[in-house]
């Protein structure tokens, strides 16, 4: 076949491709009113934890800086998980006798009433 006809028949298969989705009907999203599926893998919005006493959980990694956008930024206020039963409301010290490592180790429970 000779060397035009053959770019022809190539740009006549490429025009094919473009026909062939000119007239399928087009995909609409209604995003944010009705949000799409989510990954498996996706576990909600990022939270910063506290210790069973109260404390936060924050070791500086900054990732709270990297999940945020520049029109969706979440400040601590957002971040923090509320405080739950047997917890007080920081700042407050350590538990009585305790070190950076029970923290890290999970060995702090919550505050009872005598410690408070």
């Amino acid at each position: 076949m000779p060397k035009f006809l053959t770019k022809f028949v190539e740009a006549i298969a490429g025009f094919g491709v473009t026909f062939g989705t000119m007239f399928k009907k087009p995909v609409t999203e209604q995003y944010p009113e009705e949000p799409g599926p989510v990954a498996p893998r996706y576990h909600g919005r990022h939270q910063l934890n506290r210790y069973p006493d109260g404390l936060e959980k924050c070791i500086g990694c900054e990732l709270c800086a990297w999940a945020c956008r520049a029109d969706l930024i979440y400040g601590k206020d957002k971040l923090l998980a509320p405080l739950e039963p047997g917890m007080q409301a920081p700042p407050h010290p350590m538990a009585l006798g305790s070190t950076d490592d029970d923290y890290y180790l999970g060995k702090i429970g919550p505050l009872t009433e005598d410690a408070r």
